[in-house]
């Protein structure tokens, strides 16, 4: 029994103790992530949003702002202080929170390096440290096993690839200062689903073992430095869904099977390279396309007429190419468009598109007309024909219209100003004719006019006061005459306006001076006259041009024109003055000697009546008014008078 008993005594002594044991191994454990959660504040040097106001020991640490905590053991597991403001640097003691698994701390302003403590977070999942100022070189973290996402992009990091775990499925690594070539080795990585490096200073061109990516989908190799052909490796990643080399030097021609190869591709971004060839018809093939950017390379031929099979496209731009259009078979491709009804973006400018498209209804096809969603249409310096239609007016959703530098003739359609999102107008350099819509009041939202280089004549509507977000009108080097609507001047967030090269008369409203944030203004050649306004933009003479209006005169003495002749201002007074020195008492005094006059002729008549039977009613007969003044005086005095 005694043996019992001393038994059963010194387990419960090693439970104590082994409980004991347990307790201060978790108190030492939380008190580790509590302090190097402090030891990260301490790091802060501006919290200007006080996220870290309730990081004190009067709440417990999973109770911070921030920070979330294991139930079961108080160990810190995600900490999210992203988008806060933060200033200082990243301290390395979060290398100590073992159980992290959410790394959070993008859109801050972060500098110094990233610390390599957190490369041996191995529980680590995701890491977000975009858009701050980290430099330095980006430490490995091949040890963090469980990473899936590494968010480094928008900093100012150097140097190469980092190592990288087997299982990361996302990379962002653009906006940095990253350079040296792309490793082949990154396609070890087969996990990978997103892949950016965007804007940094690499060298060469894609690895061709980027063909063994099995699943990725996001592809962002944009302002690389990348040189060479178009990337045969791209072809065999069938599950690409975004790819972008934009603005890089790459050549030659685009793969005629890449919308085959790429059947789930969505987004194909490959502007401002030195392309050339013609732009596959395979695209077609790739049904899911929304954006499709070849703009400023050197692409020929036609559009191909199937890019109408894709009915999910919304933005399509082929600018700055040197694609033709020249008959009603090589125009098929518009035609075809008007099948791509989410379509809101179409930019065709600076091609080598000519003449009439064959259409009745005018420059722009019905099938355009039809595309509800259109909001920007670039069609600008081609060699279009032909008139605006009508039935412009039916795109509701139409924002962004240029059709400058073409060839087009007709009137400016009223319809146009009257749909109700237009911001911006440019008909600039055509062959456009008659008198502006007054209907361009209805445009209440416009921002943008340039009308300039056109045949427009008549006055300029006075309607155009009730825009009143314009910020630029361009109505120069026409015919217009009249003159300036003082209703400009209820324009308050202009900044240029010209007028210059037209048939422009009358006076310079004075209401163009309250125009505050007027920066530039130009009515240089027209028939204006009178004086210049001294206030406002006028007293900025590098911002006036009013040369060619040789009836201007005064303003600043800076602009050197002529004095204005204007009477005084005290001229009433003067007149005045004369009427009262002058005019008054010689009216007086005459007044005087015509009654003499009448009693002295009265009485002698009086006289000659005792003698004889008087004549009736003989008056001296005046001459002249000459005769009725008793003393020399200028008479230019009584013409002014």
């Amino acid at each position: 029994m005694k043996a019992a008993a001393t038994g059963r005594f010194l387990l419960l002594v090693l439970m104590a103790c082994s409980l004991h044991a347990v307790t201060c191994s978790s108190s030492n454990t939380n008190q580790t992530d509590r302090l190097s959660l402090l030891e990260f504040k301490n790091s802060i040097s501006l919290d200007p949003q006080q996220a870290l106001a309730s990081w004190n020991d009067s709440t417990h640490f999973c109770n911070w702002e921030g920070v979330t905590c294991r139930t079961t053991s108080n160990r810190v597991t995600n900490l999210d202080l992203g988008n806060r403001g933060l200033v200082g640097q990243i301290s390395p003691s979060l290398g100590n929170l073992t159980f992290l698994k959410h790394l959070f701390l993008a859109t801050n302003r972060f500098s110094g390096q990233i610390p390599a403590s957190l490369g041996q977070l191995y529980r680590l999942q995701i890491l977000y440290l975009s858009n701050n100022t980290l430099h330095g070189f980006i430490p490995t973290f091949e040890n963090c096993s469980n990473l899936e996402e590494l968010w480094l992009n928008g900093n100012n990091l150097i140097g190469g690839f980092p190592g990288l775990p087997l299982g990361l499925k996302h990379l962002a690594l653009g906006s940095n200062n990253l350079s040296g070539t792309i490793p082949p080795s990154l396609a070890n990585v087969t996990t990978l689903k997103g892949l950016g490096f965007n804007y940094n200073h690499n060298e060469g061109n894609l690895p061709d073992e980027f063909a063994n990516f099995p699943e990725l989908q996001f592809l962002g190799a944009s302002a690389s430095n990348l040189v060479g052909s178009f990337p045969q490796a791209i072809l065999n990643l069938s599950t690409l869904v975004t790819f972008g080399i934009v603005m890089n030097h790459l050549s030659g021609e685009v793969p005629p099977g890449l919308g085959s190869s790429l059947p789930n591709l969505q987004t194909l971004a490959i502007d401002n390279n030195f392309f050339h060839g013609h732009i596959p018809s395979s695209l077609a093939n790739a049904s899911n396309l929304r954006i499709i950017d070849m703009s400023n390379n050197s692409f020929t031929g036609v559009v191909p007429s199937s890019i109408g099979k894709l009915r999910n496209l919304y933005l399509l731009n082929l600018e700055l190419n040197k694609l033709k259009a020249r008959n009603s078979q090589d125009w098929e491709f518009v035609y075809s468009l008007g099948n791509c009804t989410n379509l809101q973006t179409l930019s065709l400018f600076s091609n080598q598109l000519e003449g009439h498209v064959p259409t009745s209804l005018g420059f722009i096809p019905s099938s355009l007309s039809n595309l509800s969603q259109l909001s920007y249409l670039g069609l600008q310096s081609n060699k279009l024909e032909g008139h605006l239609p009508a039935s412009i007016g039916n795109l509701q959703n139409f924002q962004v219209c240029n059709f400058s530098n073409n060839l087009l003739h007709g009137r400016i359609r009223k319809e146009m100003f009257g749909i109700p999102a237009i911001l911006r107008i440019d008909l600039s350099s055509n062959h456009l004719h008659g008198q502006h819509p007054n209907e361009i009041g209805n445009a209440k939202v416009l921002g943008y006019l340039n009308i300039s280089s056109n045949m427009l004549f008549g006055d300029i509507p006075t309607t155009i006061g009730k825009c009143e977000n314009l910020v630029y009108i361009g109505l120069g080097q026409n015919r217009l005459g009249g003159s300036i609507p003082i209703t400009i001047g209820n324009i308050s967030s202009l900044q240029v306006l010209d007028l210059s090269h037209n048939n422009s008369t009358g006076s310079i409203p004075m209401s163009l001076s309250n125009l505050r944030y007027l920066e530039q203004l130009d009515l240089s050649f027209n028939n204006t006259s009178g004086e210049v306004p001294l206030k406002g933009i006028f007293s900025n003479v590098t911002a006036v041009r009013i040369d060619g209006n040789p009836g201007l005169c005064g303003g600043p003495l800076e602009l050197h024109l002529l004095a204005c002749h204007v009477m005084p201002a005290n001229s009433s007074k003067q007149r005045h003055s004369i009427v009262q020195k002058v005019v008054i008492p010689l009216s007086s005094i005459l007044l005087v000697a015509i009654v003499i006059t009448a009693m002295v002729v009265w009485r002698g008549k009086q006289k000659r009546n005792m003698l004889s039977f008087p004549s009736f009613c003989k008056f001296p007969k005046v001459s002249s008014p000459k005769f009725l003044i008793p003393f020399d005086l200028p008479r230019k005095i009584f013409f002014r008078v």
